[in-house]
């Protein structure tokens, strides 16, 4: 019987390897910066959001206490009038469709 050994190429092995390491390295390094971006960018998000939030809120007090201002004499002194109530036609019977032209 004859066996047959197979030497390993040890030089091959390290570079493959090393290749391999330097990858994953690179990849860890790019996803770490990616995710410090993403938390950057989720704080400046969530402060833009309280500055809105806060303008918000002034802007619907400014309309709470413009709609309070309003009222019917300066409705009147603006040049607004009262409306006239509608008028509508009642009909009499059912309406009939026909195509005779006598």
């Amino acid at each position: 019987m004859r066996t047959h050994i197979k030497t390993i190429n040890t030089k091959a092995l390290f570079f493959t390897l090393a290749g391999m390491l330097a990858i994953v390295f690179f990849l860890y390094a790019y996803l770490i910066n990616r995710t410090i971006m993403n938390v950057v960018a989720r704080e400046k998000t969530e402060q833009k959001i309280a500055v809105l939030s806060s303008v918000i809120g002034e802007l619907e007090f400014k309309h709470m206490a413009s709609k309070n201002r309003i009222t019917l004499e300066l409705a009147y002194e603006k040049g607004f009038l009262d409306t006239i109530p509608a008028q509508f036609i009642a009909r009499s019977g059912r309406a009939i469709l026909s195509y005779n032209t006598d």
